[in-house]
């Protein structure tokens, strides 16, 4: 998730220096990032692992809408729609990290 969060930090940093190569190297990065060796979802209790999974592909699929928009908004060259759909995709982020993040047992090796 490390990555995710500087791939998200380079596209807003983009969008504001209207830098389109780190723009497109946060999306690519989003769009193509490797999951986890292990299942993502056993840092969480019992409890709390299938909902975490079902939320985890949800905001999968919806990280990579928001990157869509965001490109879409780059390519005709406006910023501000971009800026609008980074924060989307921060708040895709921060959703999942409000619920999940007091919730973690233990670190993945």
């Amino acid at each position: 998730m490390a990555g995710i969060g500087m791939a998200s930090n380079n596209i807003q940093t983009g969008i504001i220096s209207m830098n389109r190569l780190l723009v497109d190297g946060g999306i690519d990065f989003i769009r193509t990032h490797p999951a986890p060796r292990k299942s993502p979802w056993v840092i969480m209790g019992k409890d709390d692992q299938t909902g975490f999974k079902s939320m985890l592909v949800f905001y999968d699929k919806k990280m990579d809408e928001d990157v869509e928009a965001i490109e879409e908004a780059v390519n005709k060259k406006d910023w501000q729609k971009a800026l609008e759909a980074s924060n989307e995709l921060s708040n895709s982020c921060l959703s999942c990290h409000v619920v999940y993040k007091d919730k973690v047992k233990y670190i993945m090796e």
